[in-house]
């Protein structure tokens, strides 16, 4: 049965969506360049995490997705921690533990949840880039 790719970000109140925050077009823009490079190769879905207090966020919350992704036959799930630069309280317990029980009380078989970036040389590299091209603008 097909893998399918969950894309986990961090939420934000919608509102700022409104006022022209362009987060979540930066992140959909983050994740259909990954699955370019992919070739397409995975189903893949986006969704948003972390959400806290009175005020709309941005949807569909992962918690609502796998649900659904699950209603929908889906047994194998690999969650990608898109905005998420390190592995903290977020990845660690709230997609690692409790989104995890979600997902297999709900039916899904495999729930694996991808690293985020933490030490990787090819990232650290890439901040030092980006450092080191905005000092030379300076």
């Amino acid at each position: 049965q097909a893998v399918h790719f969950l894309f986990s970000a961090h939420s934000i109140p919608a509102y700022l969506l409104r006022k022209g925050d362009p987060y979540k077009y930066q992140i959909e823009a983050t994740m259909n360049a990954v699955m370019e490079l992919r070739n397409f190769d995975h189903p893949f879905h986006l969704s948003f995490q972390s959400r806290v207090g009175p005020v709309k966020w941005l949807e569909p919350s992962t918690i609502d997705m796998v649900k659904y992704l699950a209603r929908g036959n889906v047994r194998n799930l690999i969650v990608i921690p898109i905005a998420f630069t390190s592995d903290h309280i977020e990845t660690l317990y709230e997609l690692n533990i409790q989104v995890r029980r979600i997902a297999q009380e709900a039916g899904i078989k495999q729930y694996e949840v991808a690293e985020a970036l933490n030490d990787s040389p090819l990232f650290i590299q890439a901040m030092a880039d980006l450092v080191l091209t905005t000092i030379a603008k300076s």
